[in-house]
């Protein structure tokens, strides 16, 4: 029995969850170097295919994707996403498989700045909606360039990984 943010369930629901990783990040869309806004978005559209042919009902990430809702990762090396890049990024080193995902974490910040500054500035509603999966970093980032961060509301969700690996279990 593992236990995560006071949930418990059993490890071998973190070694499906491995595999399912695994299997996404080595897909060709994956191989380049990208913001977390369109890892999510190809998340999204991975997650849609398989809650389609399970019957399941659309999650957050395929929503959004199909909404085509930015979702930025405040913290994208903090969690087990970014482990099993890590495991096949070595892989790669060593000559094993090939292998191209990165983040482009610069143009992240960069991006979620400009939604910041056309939210503020540029939209006829002069606020925005930020919808923040992880840590709260993005908006620190936010807030602390913005004296009029009060106008916005941050809503975090955290998206548990191992309900979306179920899904993949049955498949």
């Amino acid at each position: 029995m593992i236990r995560v943010a006071d949930t418990g369930f059993d490890e071998q629901v973190l070694f499906d969850q491995d595999a399912v990783a695994t299997e996404i990040l080595q897909r060709p869309e994956f191989q380049k170097k990208m913001t977390t806004t369109e890892r999510n978005y190809l998340l999204g559209k991975q997650f849609a295919e398989r809650e389609k042919a399970l019957g399941v009902a659309p999650g957050l990430l395929s929503t959004c994707a199909e909404l085509e809702l930015p979702v930025f990762v405040g913290a994208p090396a903090d969690g087990s996403l970014f482990l099993n890049s890590v495991k096949l990024w070595a892989l790669a080193r060593m000559g094993k498989i090939q292998y191209g995902f990165d983040y482009d974490l610069h143009e992240d910040v960069f991006e979620s700045c400009a939604y910041h500054h056309w939210g503020l500035f540029e939209s006829d509603a002069k606020s925005f909606a930020i919808l923040i999966l992880g840590a709260a970093c993005r908006r620190t980032i936010l807030c602390s360039r913005n004296r009029h961060c009060r106008r916005y509301s941050f809503l975090r969700i955290f998206v548990d990984m191992t309900t979306m690996c179920r899904l993949f279990r049955r498949r």
